[in-house]
């Protein structure tokens, strides 16, 4: 539900008037909502429709941009014609000279102007004008001044200059937020086109009692659409959450119960969050692998840990995208993670890369090395003893760490007894050569 606004951006300001408007109105629904200075037929500010008729000719003199009125043409006049009601009209005069003189008619009838409807010379230019006769002059060469006109039920303002070379009149439109317009302003909760109450959005555009009201202000003529009970962000009877609105997918649904995955607290309006853990995404979780456990990338509030990229739900959604060795290949696809081989190369396709396969030329995929030397057993020609260089004298199959010239099983390098077979190595009197 959208917040009333308090506060009107801009130079408006804030006038509350009794224009006797009946009671079905507030002073909050009256308050200005736009000023404005139309120069053509159109619809401004809180969709007030303006018709503009007679001269619509601008000068601009001492910064001051309006209507040229009067001049060799003698009398000259504008005439606004407004749908509403409107607060007040402002008129920013310059360029007023002896024999010249400005008037204003409301609704079709001359306005008499005073001096209660001048405010102080904003100094535009040195010379103030001055009220005779209902009307406005000045007493030397180019008088300025700053005129207001309030009064009921204002729905037309002709404005008159006549004499002289002409003068500059700019007028402003001071307009109500109108309630039951069907746009919802800064000091209205609602607007639903109506002054009918009972339907959510009272006379005096405030949400009634049990309802909850939406709109859109920055679109004109959308009026706000209320709804009664469920949506209204206030948990009633038979209501297992009212989270203020009649959307699903979002923990609380349609009907004001709780959907599945979701727990909803609060009651004004509820509050609901996604169960974690359950192996399905809701609710903005950047991940759910179907566990609370850390360490596998999706961590116990179902954020996705360092390290880690998790893609779409449920168990094996994430994976690690750590590379231990720099090389540009995460270690989990990286068939050497410790050493650097970003080409990936595995000559005898048993899955270890050539940059850290003992074997790198004979598949041996669990890299078996039985001596511990740099070569794997499958390999190496003498797999029982160390042999780093592989030395092989007599060109057999076994290197030479392997020899056994008395084939007894017993290698010469640990045999007792080379010459003579004794594989029980119990041979005392036998001499090693």
């Amino acid at each position: 539900m959208r917040s009333p606004r308090r506060v009107l951006a801009g130079l408006v300001t804030i006038v509350t008037l009794a224009l006797g408007l009946g009671a079905a109105r507030d002073a909050r629904a009256q308050n200005i909502c736009a000023n404005f200075f139309p120069l053509v037929t159109g619809t401004y500010a809180d969709r007030l429709g303006v018709t503009v008729s007679g001269v619509t000719t601008t000068a601009t003199a001492h910064g001051v941009t309006g209507l040229s009125l009067g001049g060799a043409t003698g009398t000259t006049c504008t005439t606004y014609v407004l749908d509403q009601f409107v607060a007040r009209f402002d008129f920013q005069l310059v360029g007023v000279d002896p024999g010249e003189e400005v008037w204003f008619d409301i609704n079709s009838v001359e306005y008499p102007l005073d001096g209660s409807n001048l405010t102080t010379n904003p100094n535009t230019t040195a010379q103030p004008l001055f009220a005779t006769g209902g009307r406005l002059r000045s007493a030397g060469a180019d008088g300025s001044a700053i005129a207001e006109i309030t009064a009921f039920n204002m729905t037309q303002v002709r404005m008159c200059g006549s004499g002289g070379n002409g003068m500059i009149v700019r007028p402003t439109v001071q307009s109500f937020c109108q309630c039951a317009n069907g746009h919802s302003h800064y000091n209205e909760d609602c607007d639903d086109g109506n002054l009918t109450g009972g339907d959510g959005c009272s006379a005096v555009c405030e949400i009634e009692i049990g309802w909850s009201c939406t709109d859109n202000p920055a679109v004109m003529g959308t009026p706000s659409t209320c709804v009664f009970g469920c949506g209204n962000g206030m948990v009633g009877a038979g209501e297992a959450c009212d989270d203020g609105d009649t959307m699903g997918g979002d923990g609380c649904a349609a009907n004001c119960t709780e959907e599945g995955g979701w727990t909803c607290t609060g009651t004004m309006p509820s509050a609901c969050t996604p169960f974690c853990g359950d192996g399905a995404r809701r609710g903005g979780e950047p991940c759910d692998d179907g566990n609370m456990s850390a360490g596998d990338g999706c961590s116990s509030t179902c954020t996705v840990e360092s390290g880690w990229a998790c893609n779409g739900e449920g168990p094996g959604s994430c994976t690690s995208v750590a590379d231990g060795d720099g090389d540009g290949v995460a270690d989990v696809s990286d068939n050497c993670p410790a050493v650097a081989n970003p080409g990936q190369g595995d000559g005898d396709g048993d899955g270890d890369g050539d940059a850290c396969d003992n074997c790198p030329a004979v598949a041996n995929a669990n890299q078996a090395n039985g001596d511990g030397d740099p070569l794997g057993n499958a390999c190496d020609n003498c797999p029982a003893a160390t042999n780093p260089g592989q030395e092989n004298t007599g060109g057999g199959v076994a290197g030479d760490a392997c020899d056994d010239r008395d084939t007894d099983s017993v290698i010469d390098t640990l045999d007792n007894c080379v010459a003579t077979a004794n594989g029980n190595q119990v041979n005392p009197l036998c001499q090693r050569s």
